[in-house]
């Protein structure tokens, strides 16, 4: 990651710390972002997305999705369908 961004690690870490984020949080934003776009372009299953965006337990993804967009991926497909 540091290499596509050309920074070293304490820098980034040093980025992150003025933003008040940590690098999971910024990941699991990243795979949030891509979760939502799965989850209203494409007919996969919540588990399937979960999998492709990189979360290894769908319980897990649901979890935290909920607590990003305050509703669950299958709510937050309804919504945008």
């Amino acid at each position: 990651m540091c290499e596509s961004l050309y920074l070293s690690l304490t820098t980034l870490y040093r980025e992150l710390r003025k933003e008040n984020t940590s690098l999971k949080e910024l990941i699991n934003h990243l795979r949030l972002t891509e979760a939502a776009v799965l989850l209203s372009g494409t007919k996969l299953s919540v588990g399937a997305i979960a999998n492709e965006v990189g979360f290894g337990s769908s319980s897990y993804f649901c979890k935290i999705f909920k607590q990003s967009f305050n509703c669950t991926p299958v709510e937050y497909r309804r919504m945008i369908n």
